[in-house]
């Protein structure tokens, strides 16, 4: 299955304009003048913009647009149904039957739960979207950070020991989010950022996927700050070991393979970073969970909160969805 998509891209048409109209005549010399739109080298004339950059991978797992609830930055989806959160609570939990959703006025919610979806479901579009924009903002950074753009840029020293750690949480995110692919429609367009952005991607079925996510989690393990060390909201080695352990769980199903042993070893170096189970249950269903007990508990969180980070998300469906109708 492979739901038609497009993402807005703001530079990509500012540099395709720029360049349109200055091949036509010196005379239209013109400045893009939206002021939401600045060229890749404009921005990394401030080198925290690497940081801000990297911070937008994450920000896609919460957010769906740069300017409110209401805003999606994919074309002719929902803003709701294109939440990552939400719709991967949706079309993982509630089509296994882990949950009964009142809820079913939520366009699609009702098709997923009964079994009756088709390739059309909104909640199924908004996923195989949101995913593949994760891996096209992780393969954009990973472009503007290779040692060619920092050695043009003159980058210093300090800031170039971070963007190594940047760098792999980058491709971490880029995994996951072909695991999501792999796990949830079994294939996915691959794209990396050594191609060439005006090429056709292939498709990769299972197989092709499970390979690559392994041997990408793999080797960043040494770049990745190590267990429970990094910032609040941003990836560490254990968010590696988790995916890891999940694909080894399930390599029956995505390669026809058992691998219980290397499933148990990535759950025991999960175990030996420090996670623990939070004491008091509920207290990672609070709203600050980022200090309570379950700061232990939780490996990887998609930030969000009622002032920074609205969203119609996850957070938001399920208590509507406890409500009904």
């Amino acid at each position: 299955m492979k739901p038609r998509f497009k993402i807005q891209n703001t530079i990509g048409i500012a540099l395709l304009l720029f360049a349109t109209l200055t091949s036509c005549t010196d005379d239209l010399d013109i400045v893009p003048n939206d002021d939401q739109t600045v060229l890749s080298e404009e921005l990394f004339t401030n080198e925290a913009a690497y940081k801000q950059v990297l911070a937008g991978i994450y920000a896609n797992l919460a957010l769906t647009g740069t300017d409110g609830a209401e805003n999606s930055n994919l074309k002719n989806i929902d803003a709701g149904t294109s939440q990552f959160g939400r719709v991967l609570l949706y079309v993982q939990t509630l089509s296994a039957d882990q949950m009964i959703w009142s809820y079913e006025n939520d366009p699609g919610a009702r098709e997923i739960q009964r079994n009756t979806w088709t390739a059309q479901n909104p909640l199924l579009l908004g996923m195989f979207s949101r995913a593949h924009l994760s891996i096209a903002l992780a393969n954009n950074f990973l472009r503007e950070t290779t040692d060619a753009k920092l050695d043009a840029r003159n980058v210093s020293t300090t800031t170039r020991t971070d963007i190594v750690a940047y760098r792999a949480e980058a491709r971490l995110m880029r995994a996951m989010a072909y695991y999501y692919m792999m796990d949830i429609f079994g294939k996915a367009n691959f794209v990396t950022e050594n191609d060439n952005l005006n090429s056709f991607p292939p498709v990769y079925e299972r197989g092709q996927l499970f390979d690559f996510i392994e041997s990408e989690l793999i080797a960043i393990d040494t770049d990745l700050i190590d267990s429970r060390q990094n910032e609040y909201g941003r990836a560490d080695k254990s968010v590696a070991y988790m995916v890891l352990a999940k694909m080894y769980l399930n390599a029956e199903v995505y390669i026809g393979e058992n691998h219980y042993t290397e499933c148990l070893t990535y759950c025991e170096k999960i175990m030996d970073g420090g996670y623990t189970l939070a004491p008091n249950y509920l207290h990672n269903f609070m709203a600050d969970n980022n200090t309570n007990s379950a700061v232990n508990e939780i490996i990887f969180p998609i930030v969000s909160d009622g002032t920074t980070t609205q969203n119609y998300g996850p957070t938001t469906v399920m208590v509507n969805g406890q409500v009904g109708s």
